[in-house]
């Protein structure tokens, strides 16, 4: 008898296990996920340098020294409340045009920003540039709801953001020293 029970268990264990994975997939498939993600860069640069850099980046930014161009490309009419900016992401599989709006927006402090209509993600995030003793901090935040299984949210979390924000204070460094 012991032997038939010992299979029973192992097919039931391999049942609920795999009910399991199946329950896990579905909600993988059909759930809002969620990716947020905040970064602190302290700058020797004063928080009116800091600003004009990042207006000079969000304008156009193939004449600003500060963004990362390998992995992105920006252009707007400028920073202000209700401004479209043009994102065009370089990503192993080629361009990948985006929108965003500027949503608030305090001139020479921060504004925050959404993703357009065709964006695969909703969100958007949050910069701000806060002065310190030693010259600035900006403040970078960014909240990325989707559902179920997204490679663009992949894409965000574990290629660009950690690429994005390695470039930008390596290249924010170099504006120090100049």
């Amino acid at each position: 008898m012991q032997p038939k029970r010992g299979r029973f268990n192992k097919i039931a264990l391999a049942l609920v296990g795999g009910a399991a994975l199946v329950a896990g997939g579905a909600y993988l498939l059909a759930a809002e996920q969620q990716y947020a993600d905040r970064r602190e860069i302290a700058s020797t640069l004063s928080a009116p340098s800091l600003w004009a850099e990042l207006t000079i980046a969000f304008r156009d930014s193939t004449q600003s020294a500060l963004w990362p161009h390998a992995l992105e490309v920006l252009r707007s009419d400028g920073l202000a409340g209700g401004a479209t900016v043009q994102a065009a992401y370089r990503t192993p599989f080629g361009e990948s045009p985006q929108t965003y709006t500027i949503a608030e927006f305090v001139d020479g402090q921060g504004f925050t920003y959404a993703t357009g209509p065709e964006h695969p993600l909703r969100g958007g995030g949050r910069v701000l540039v806060l002065p310190t003793p030693d010259g600035a901090k900006l403040i970078w935040s960014v909240d990325y709801t989707w559902r179920g299984l997204s490679p663009a949210a992949l894409f965000v979390r574990f290629y660009f953001v950690p690429r994005f924000f390695r470039e930008l204070e390596a290249n924010l460094r170099v504006l120090e020293t100049q």
